[in-house]
């Protein structure tokens, strides 16, 4: 099977599983093989593992959709997750929460991927540009709070990412020399980065 994201242009194709629908409520079990992610802009995705199960279900605010599991592999990455989206709808979902953990080698591929209309140009352009290598990293993201007030500028909720990652290669700016072998951990909790240096070397030191 195949499906079209709405309000993308995104497709996500061979997929296998199991669909059992009723007027109210639904399931999906998914166990597919070489799952293909098509998103306009970026190069397509194979995942070699995708699973999942997912329910549906109407309540009194709304429709809900429950993850009760995700998995997602690849030759560079791994990911699991779980969550629940609340008021689903053609327009959106109103709030979520939602884990995902993750692991993986390479990761610098991944930077492109982030929203760029959600974080500050000059950050954009120097996780993208300037951020040259990432051997590998393994972390957490979680998200909880209404969808539309994302990135919680007023307190309403909370994204939070935390991870360690080493071999990492960057530019703290253009004119610098670059900063070789990085070991990390990182921190992010809405907008507000930190960075706890294990180890590091720039210009042979």
């Amino acid at each position: 099977l195949g499906y079209d994201i709405p309000k993308t242009t995104s497709r996500i194709s061979n997929l296998s599983g199991v669909l059992s629908w009723q007027p109210e409520e639904g399931k999906l079990e998914l166990d597919s093989q070489q799952a293909v992610l098509n998103m306009k802009g970026y190069p397509k995705q194979v995942w070699t593992t995708l699973q999942g199960i997912f329910d549906w279900k109407h309540i009194s605010s709304g429709l809900r959709l429950s993850v009760e599991h995700l998995l997602l592999i690849q030759p560079d990455m791994t990911l699991t997750g779980q969550g629940v989206f609340d008021n689903l709808s053609a327009l959106g979902v109103d709030n979520a929460r939602a884990r995902v953990d993750f692991s993986g080698k390479h990761l610098e591929q991944w930077l492109n991927y982030l929203p760029r209309k959600l974080i500050k140009p000059k950050l954009y352009t120097w996780l993208t540009r300037d951020i040259k290598k990432i051997n590998s990293g393994a972390g957490s993201i979680q998200f909880e709070g209404p969808v539309n007030s994302f990135p919680f500028d007023k307190q309403d909720g909370n994204f939070s990412i935390t991870a360690h990652a080493s071999g990492g290669e960057l530019f703290i700016n253009p004119q610098w020399m670059p900063i070789k072998d990085i070991d990390a951990y990182v921190r992010l909790n809405n907008r507000n980065l930190e960075f706890d240096l294990v180890h590091a070397e720039l210009n042979s030191v």
